[in-house]
């Protein structure tokens, strides 16, 4: 098969050729094409010397004779069709790392990293190492090398240059410490700093730079305070079978309690011939809090925590999340912080954001539904503790994480509206929180009547910015 067999590249026959090994057997003969390389020397004495080829698509990584004048003849290649250039590569505790650049000519993009166990795989590729502003172009630069500070254990410094093509003479690098989080690389813009750097966490060195805005410790008795919330009333989304109304939360010892019940509700709506769900139900048979910051405190970007403690019993549907204040709903933007319910009878927590399509009512949405079991398998008592959910908001990404854990990453250059959202990008807009306990609906499923009365428990709302 030859390159000019195909009309067009990167139709899917054309990616399979690629992987397949399409420039690699065009390129037997010559030598395989060898840009943006690096030298990588392994803690044993090993050299490697990895490379984009095969016209920039693949990376290969080749071993190197022992005098590192030539190549054994051993080598692998790497995400062939990935477009993956200026590979800098580092290893700690046993795992290598590697940070490249995409292929956008003179113009920055966003960072890849990849893992592995060995330096011939399986290497496996995560999220953009890259976090706060203009991380989606890592920092107006591309990554050149990695090296250890001599005498500070797993103690690593990013170096990446800054092409400036109309003034080549004024090029720049920048010089980054590689913190870690959840075991994995993250780089974080610095206009200086010191080597004592690294004896603090990515998340301690983040929260440095940032100042608490807005909170709730929700430690008075009674009703949640009516200067930063407001109430929910009847029903009103996604067909659930709870009624809201402001006597399910209260404030009692130290957390807000959002409680449902398993009682009866008239409702004053019902129309026996409505096609309306929320007025042709003669009652409801639960009640439950929704609680909002909506006209009170509304936030653009930030780090958003709230520790609570969640109900799993069958029905249940507790969630944190936030709304954009312009425009109908999915076009305002949703943001999941967390939500729980079942689907198709296994229990998840999802991490979510969601946006407007060229349908009304018709959201696109960027999910993560992680399997309740996954955070059984770490603690089996999970359910009867409290758990910190956090949102960190910049202009480039949405980051969502339980207990430190990375659960989604979505990112802001592909939030964007259809047509009827006047193609906005809805996370550029002031959001308000919400905070409520849903029963049954679309998603909730069958409640188990010998779990209620419910209780949903908040223990503090904070935002960083």
């Amino acid at each position: 098969m030859k390159a000019g067999n195909f009309k067009e590249w990167w139709s899917p026959e054309w990616l399979t050729a690629v992987n397949e090994g399409l420039f690699v057997r065009l390129d037997f003969l010559g030598g395989q094409m060898s840009c943006d390389m690096t030298i990588y020397v392994d803690d044993d004495g090993k050299a490697y010397h990895i490379y984009s080829s095969e016209e920039n698509l693949t990376l290969q990584i080749a071993e190197l004779t022992d005098d590192y004048q030539s190549h054994t003849g051993r080598y692998i290649r790497l995400f062939p069709g990935g477009h993956n250039e200026a590979s800098a590569i580092f290893k700690k505790d046993g795992t290598y790392f590697m940070i490249t650049s995409g292929c956008t000519g003179w113009d920055p993009n966003e960072a890849r990293l990849f893992s592995a166990p060995s330096i011939w795989g399986p290497w496996k590729q995560h999220l953009n190492p890259c976090h706060g502003v203009d991380a989606a172009l890592t920092f107006h630069s591309q990554s050149t090398f990695i090296f250890p500070i001599a005498g500070k254990k797993d103690s690593f410094v990013f170096m990446a240059d800054r092409w400036t093509p109309k003034h080549p003479s004024d090029a720049r690098y920048i010089w980054l410490p590689i913190l870690f989080e959840n075991g994995l690389p993250v780089l974080k813009w610095m206009d200086s700093w010191t080597p004592d750097v690294f004896d603090k966490s990515a998340k301690e060195t983040e929260n440095a730079s940032l100042k608490l805005v807005w909170s709730d410790e929700l430690n008075d008795t009674g009703k949640p305070d009516p200067s930063k919330w407001g109430f929910e009333n009847g029903f009103v989304r996604n067909k659930e079978d709870q009624w809201y109304q402001p006597d399910n939360a209260y404030c009692r010892n130290g957390v807000l309690v959002i409680e449902a019940r398993k009682e009866q509700k008239v409702n004053p709506r019902y129309k026996a011939d409505s096609k309306d769900w929320r007025e042709e139900r003669r009652q409801a048979e639960y009640t439950s809090s929704s609680i909002n910051t909506a006209g009170k405190k509304e936030f653009l970007y930030g780090c958003f925590e709230v520790r609570a403690r969640i109900p799993v019993a069958g029905g249940a549907w507790p969630a944190i999340w936030t709304l954009g204040r312009e425009m109908p709903w999915p076009s305002n933007g949703e943001i999941d912080i967390m939500e729980y319910y079942r689907i198709g009878g296994i229990p998840h927590i999802l991490a979510n954001a969601a946006w407007g399509n060229d349908t009304p009512d018709d959201a696109i949405w960027n999910s993560k539904k992680i399997p309740f079991s996954h955070f059984l398998a770490k603690d089996k008592a999970w359910a009867n503790a409290f758990h910190i959910w956090r949102m960190d908001w910049s202009k480039e990404y949405i980051r969502l994480y339980q207990d430190d854990e990375l659960l989604n990453e979505i990112p802001l250059s592909k939030t964007i509206n259809g047509k009827i959202g006047n193609h906005t990008n809805p996370f550029h807009q002031p959001h308000y929180f919400l905070l409520n306990l849903a029963i049954g609906g679309i998603n909730g499923g069958e409640p188990e009547p010998e779990a209620f009365p419910m209780k949903y428990e908040i223990d503090y709302v904070r935002v960083y910015q």
